[in-house]
């Protein structure tokens, strides 16, 4: 049996002491893990991954949400046919959503569900290529608040951009839009939701030229916020990650 270890450090003011919590995962098949998210009001942490059962030809995505003190408040299983990945997943005020991948088939399977793990909406987008399930084309879900989730992915054509959807709780897209320069190319390396708004960094790269800027997108309507180029002479920043405080973002 396999057995993943996720360890939270806590660490307070400078001076202060620092603890760790620990919880056991059980039968974790890391394949398609998607890492551990943190959630608002009373669910700390959030995470799924694929677990292996005694079936040769399915197996299951296991939903474990923990409190503050990493113990378990909800834990639900997705049985799913074998050969699928799970590519994404974020928990939100309507629930959780998965991307479920079957790069065989050359599909996506979008599923979401309730607070007590049943399936109140399904999806499948076909005719995918080989190039959408590609680690750096992989889709990123950020929540929506009660409006949905917000998905971010990659444009892939003669100049690489990005796109964001909305989708409601019937899995419909409420709005669309995308990011496409007239030459070159943009690359987002990091993405934060907090609220009613995404932030993100992306990186714009022609012939051997590069900017780095930050965007903002607002929820309801997707409209984007005045975007200034990251510029300190002829060197640009370079930022990789966006943390939150206190409801504002920094990188």
């Amino acid at each position: 049996m396999k057995k993943t270890i996720l360890t939270f450090i806590l660490t307070g003011a400078a001076g202060a002491a620092s603890f760790a919590q620990e919880t056991i995962l059980d039968s974790v098949d890391t394949k398609g893990f998607q890492g551990v998210q943190a959630v608002q009001q009373n669910i700390f942490y959030s995470t799924a991954y694929a677990v292996k059962t005694s079936r040769k030809d399915s197996f299951d995505i296991k939903l474990v949400q923990l409190n503050p003190s990493m113990q378990t408040i909800f834990d639900a299983r997705l049985r799913v046919k074998d050969g699928t990945e799970l590519g994404a997943y974020c928990n939100g005020d309507l629930g959780s959503l998965l991307f479920l991948n079957n790069k065989s088939k050359k599909t996506r399977t979008i599923v979401l569900l309730d607070r007590m793990g049943n399936v109140m909406k399904k999806k499948t987008e076909e005719g995918l290529s080989a190039a959408d399930f590609l680690p750096e084309n992989a889709p990123k879900i950020f929540p929506a608040m009660s409006e949905g989730f917000i998905v971010l992915s990659a444009v892939n054509g003669k100049q690489k951009g990005y796109e964001f959807k909305a989708l409601d709780k019937d899995l419909n897209t409420k709005w669309k839009k995308a990011f496409v320069p007239e030459k070159g190319s943009w690359t987002v390396l990091s993405a934060k939701a907090i609220m009613d708004r995404v932030m993100l960094v992306r990186k714009w790269e022609h012939d051997d030229a590069s900017i780095y800027s930050i965007q903002t997108i607002q929820v309801m309507q997707g409209d984007a916020e005045p975007t200034p180029d990251m510029i300190d002479g002829e060197d640009a920043f370079r930022f990789s990650t966006i943390n939150e405080h206190e409801g504002n973002m920094t990188t």
